[in-house]
């Protein structure tokens, strides 16, 4: 059975009033703002790394590099997802075209889920790193 019915009634024939179709919009123009600040962001970012590499000599200068550029590389994806669930999103209510309110959703979704899964990843990561830190305090003595 559908989220609506067995029908499988679409969301606009639900009924998606005007309150909906302008928090959604709404909602698609902030999402697509915060997307592109995020682009942006992510290109200073790579820039810092590249200018950091080429300017300065010392040894650490590579690792602060690749930590830049993996950092921006795990963040490209989630800022991607979330500027075409945007522009889907607004495409979607323009034309109320179910497919692409799917698409929007689909992307959405994609963005949530993949940013709870890093953010699990990270977690584990740091409590890796503290039960290794207690461990190596505890083998040293100190």
């Amino acid at each position: 059975m559908g989220l609506f019915n067995d029908k499988q009634e679409g969301i606009f024939n639900f009924g998606l009033d005007e309150t909906s179709k302008a928090y959604l919009l709404e909602t698609a123009r902030w999402g697509k703002f915060l997307a592109i600040i995020s682009f942006v962001s992510f290109g200073l970012l790579l820039l810092i790394g590249i200018g950091l590499l080429f300017m300065t000599q010392q040894p650490d200068t590579m690792a602060t590099f690749l930590t830049y550029v993996t950092i921006s590389l795990l963040y490209f994806y989630p800022i991607w997802a979330l500027f075409k669930f945007s522009a889907l999103s607004k495409q979607s209510i323009a034309t109320q075209n179910q497919h692409l309110f799917n698409e929007g959703l689909r992307y959405l979704k994609n963005m949530f889920k993949y940013m709870g899964i890093v953010t699990i990843i990270g977690f584990v990561l740091v409590g890796l790193l503290i039960v290794f830190s207690a461990l190596s305090a505890f083998i040293t003595g100190s």
